[in-house]
C-alpha cells in the first residue's frame, strides 16, 4: 500500500450492497476486515487501516456497490473524488 507518515490508521465502516456482499466476504479489503451486521439489502464491514491513496482507489473501483459510512473525513474524500469524476463526464 501507498503509505504516508501523516496518515494514521483508523476504524472505517463500509456498507456493501446486495450483490457485493459475497464478494466482500470472500475477498476482504484488508486482513482486519470483519462483518459487523448483515441485512437483506446490505452488510456493514469494519476495517482498521490508514486510508491511503491506494485504499481510496480500491474503494472507488467498486463504484456504487459500496458506501463509506464512517469516518466522516473519508466519506467526504470519497464525495470529492466522485464529484470530480462526474465533472469529467457530465457534458456527454
Amino acid at each position: 500500500m501507498v503509505t504516508g507518515n501523516d496518515i494514521k490508521p483508523e476504524r472505517i465502516i463500509i456498507r456493501a450492497y446486495h450483490d457485493h456482499i459475497p464478494y466482500m466476504k470472500s475477498l476482504p479489503l484488508h486482513a482486519s476486515q470483519r462483518l459487523l451486521e448483515e441485512h437483506d439489502e446490505y452488510a456493514d464491514f469494519e476495517v482498521y487501516l490508514a486510508p491511503t491513496y491506494d485504499f481510496i482507489m480500491r474503494l472507488l473501483h467498486t463504484g456504487a456497490m459500496i458506501e463509506v459510512i464512517s469516518p466522516a473525513s473519508l466519506r467526504q474524500t470519497m464525495k470529492e473524488w466522485i464529484s470530480d469524476m462526474y465533472e469529467l463526464y457530465k457534458n456527454d
